[in-house]
């Protein structure tokens, strides 16, 4: 297994692990300072690029804004089936950071759901928060969902409304990519804090790869707020 492997170091005088460098030693600044290299400041650089929230950061840099879905605010978007009828999900940008949610529940079927009611509920270890709906809209059933490698699924929702509901909720290209700028610059600046050795492994060599588990529950709930804090 991985986690039972050892680096040249560990089989000397190092009787512990404390790798997150999936023991690519020749790009290790651990190693070239052990073996008295000079260092250079792209070694620092590439120390620092291997956090949980690195990689959150670059996904979200990759996002692009599609044509074929309707944008909401609340980080919510729309579907359209035929007439009225919509599928109604999550954003890529919450798809992303809702990576480890332990459960998760939604309105029930059948109802009307009016605008800042709540449309769904997340759970985690770092506690719970509620989803409430930018638009008017009545809900013809939950799609099937399950939790498959602690995520949650993007679509989750049949809906009916009308195109002036969504006029008042929508957002534009420009906003879309102003709210992945804001939540970049959000997790750029608690990584620049961030302490890469001891955070990204432990001393037992379990990697941290999920986002809530980098940051404390506050960071992360702030975050969702700033994802979900829209109308």
């Amino acid at each position: 297994m991985l986690s039972d492997l050892k680096c040249i170091w560990m089989d000397t005088h190092i009787k512990y692990k404390l790798c997150d460098k999936h023991f690519d030693c020749d790009n290790c600044i651990f190693d070239k300072v052990m073996r008295n290299v000079k260092l250079e400041p792209k070694d620092f650089e590439a120390s620092l690029s291997s956090t949980v929230i690195d990689q959150k950061i670059k996904e979200v840099h990759e996002l692009k804004f599609s044509q074929n879905i309707i944008y909401l605010k609340n980080n919510l978007i729309l579907k359209n089936l035929f007439g009225n009828t919509y599928y109604l999900g999550i954003s890529p940008l919450a798809f992303i950071m809702l990576d480890h949610c332990t459960g998760f529940n939604y309105c029930k079927d059948g109802i009307p759901l009016q605008t800042n009611h709540p449309i769904a509920q997340f759970f985690g270890n770092w506690g719970s928060y509620k989803i409430l709906s930018p638009i008017n809209f009545y809900s013809l059933g939950r799609l099937k969902q399950e939790i498959e490698n602690n995520s949650t699924q993007e679509w989750f929702l049949l809906i009916e409304t009308y195109p002036s509901e969504i006029e008042t909720a929508q957002i534009s290209r420009e906003e879309y990519y102003e709210q992945l700028n804001k939540v970049e610059n959000y997790l750029t600046g608690i990584n620049n804090e961030y302490q890469c050795v001891g955070a990204t492994m432990n001393d037992g060599g379990t990697e941290v790869t999920k986002l809530d588990n980098a940051l404390n529950n506050e960071q992360y709930i702030e975050l969702l707020r700033t994802l979900f804090s829209q109308i």
